[in-house]
């Protein structure tokens, strides 16, 4: 069974921070083509909702967690089959971003939060679609332990594989480290060579993704044993 977002909640006054943070602007990247899948991705089933307003959704219900510490804006890129995704976004409060060049790769989808977190002077949380596994309340922790670090960037640890990934946190100041991305290149490598600056948080379940025919079966076998 995928995430009860309506039990999902947080006493944001219980969340302790080291860091000023008033503006976070949280941007799922969504503009691929799943050309590996054979189906649009974000139109998968979770529940009673496809992949892509489920995302949405926990990354909402972070929004109601951390509401009077922080303002939160959530925003989706989407490239790739956008005019028919913005249908599965009805009624959120969120802003799509379109990604007139998502075919040049991952790289212009991470501009593209990049740019929404410079245009309002915010930090960014950039998250991946296709990362089901992960639960609001793993967001949330990331958020945590970011905020009571000294450390201006947290991302995602896959400790067996010693691997950092998204979902990652960054401080505004630190934004410029990501801004020479290109091709098909996501934020891993920026992490992996500027790994001093980075918290690296214990989240194996990043790894999860869904890529494949494969990955599509293993992930409607899990959500029926959850």
């Amino acid at each position: 069974m995928p995430e009860n977002l309506t039990t999902f909640n947080a006493d944001s006054s219980q969340i302790k921070t080291s860091k000023r943070v008033d503006s976070l602007q949280v941007v799922l990247l969504a503009a691929g083509a799943s050309r590996r899948l054979g189906q649009e991705k974000a139109l998968v089933a979770v529940g009673e909702h496809s992949l892509l307003r489920h995302k949405c959704l926990q990354l909402l219900a972070l929004k109601n967690a951390l509401a009077g510490k922080c303002k939160l804006e959530l925003s989706v890129v989407l490239g790739a089959s956008a005019d028919k995704l913005r249908a599965e976004l009805d009624g959120l409060e969120l802003r799509c971003v379109l990604n007139e060049n998502w075919q040049q790769g991952m790289s212009t989808s991470v501009l593209k939060a990049l740019a929404c977190a410079k245009a309002q002077r915010s930090a960014l949380m950039l998250c991946l679609l296709d990362q089901w596994r992960l639960k609001s309340k793993d967001y949330l922790a990331l958020y945590q332990r970011w905020c009571v670090s000294s450390k201006a960037i947290a991302c995602a640890y896959a400790p067996e594989q010693d691997l950092l990934l998204a979902p990652m946190l960054c401080a505004e100041h630190k934004l410029a480290l990501f801004s020479g991305l290109h091709g098909d290149k996501g934020a891993a490598a920026i992490l992996r060579n500027n790994r001093s600056q980075v918290l690296a948080h214990s989240m194996p379940e990043a790894l999860i993704d869904l890529d494949s025919e494969d990955d599509l079966r293993q992930m409607r076998k899990q959500l029926k044993q959850m």
